[in-house]
C-alpha cells in the first residue's frame, strides 16, 4: 500500500522505458522480414513472427525477454522470471502513407515497440502517447494544460519503447518509402493463442 509522504507525491505513474537494440540485429531482422512479408500488400494481420523458424528470430526473442526483464526491474521492482510469460510479435509498416488510430493493447499488460527500420527524417510517423487519466485536464485553463498534452516520440532505427498495455497510443501519418516496427505483446498467464502454446516458458 502506498503511503503519502510530506511534500509532493506523484501518484499513479505510467512508466515508459526507452532503450535501444544494436543496429546489426535490426539489419538482420529487416532482411528476414523483407523476405517473409510482402509489405506492398501487408495489412498488419498480427501473424506471430516468433513462428518463423529462423535463428535470428530466436536471437530477437532473447533480446525481447531481456528488455522486458529490464523494464520489470527498473519500473516495477519485480523479476520477470517470477511470471509465466509468453510473447506475440508482428510487423507494422508499409510503403507510402501509413498511420494507426489511437488504441491500446487489451489483454496484454505490457507492450513494447522495436523500431527495426526508421531512417527517413521529417516525414511524420511519430508515436503518440496519450495521458491515460481520462478527463484529467478537465476544467483547467490553457496555462495548466501542458502536463496533459500527448507525448510525441520520433523514432530512429534501434529505438525500443516499453509501456503498460492500457496506455492509449497512435501513429501519426508518415510519407516514407518504408518504415518497419515490431510491436511485441507480453502476456503473464503464458497464453497468447491456442496455436502459440509452444512459446510458453
Amino acid at each position: 500500500m502506498q503511503v503519502l509522504e510530506d511534500g509532493i507525491n506523484n501518484l499513479w505513474p505510467t512508466p515508459v522505458y526507452k532503450t535501444s537494440i544494436d543496429t546489426e540485429l535490426c539489419d538482420k531482422l529487416l532482411n528476414i522480414l523483407l523476405q517473409e512479408i510482402d509489405f506492398e500488400s501487408y495489412s498488419n494481420n498480427r501473424k506471430n513472427l516468433f513462428h518463423l523458424d529462423n535463428p535470428i528470430m530466436k536471437e530477437f526473442r532473447q533480446e525481447v525477454v531481456k528488455i522486458f526483464g529490464e523494464y520489470f526491474d527498473k519500473a516495477l521492482d519485480k523479476n520477470l522470471e517470477d511470471f509465466n510469460t509468453s510473447y506475440k510479435a508482428w510487423a507494422t509498416g508499409k510503403p507510402g502513407t501509413y498511420s494507426m488510430a489511437t488504441h491500446n493493447h487489451s489483454g496484454s499488460p505490457f507492450v513494447s515497440v522495436f523500431y527495426i527500420f526508421a531512417q527517413e527524417e521529417d516525414l511524420g510517423g511519430e508515436l503518440v502517447l496519450n495521458d491515460p487519466r481520462a478527463n484529467a485536464n478537465r476544467g483547467y485553463m490553457e496555462a495548466f494544460q501542458e502536463p496533459f498534452r500527448p507525448l510525441r516520440h520520433k523514432p530512429v532505427t534501434g529505438d525500443v519503447l516499453v509501456f503498460p498495455g492500457y496506455l492509449y497510443h497512435a501513429v501519426d501519418p508518415f510519407m516514407a518509402k518504408l518504415r518497419i516496427a515490431i510491436p511485441v505483446d507480453l502476456f503473464l498467464d503464458g497464453k497468447v493463442d491456442s496455436d502459440d502454446s509452444w512459446m510458453e516458458n
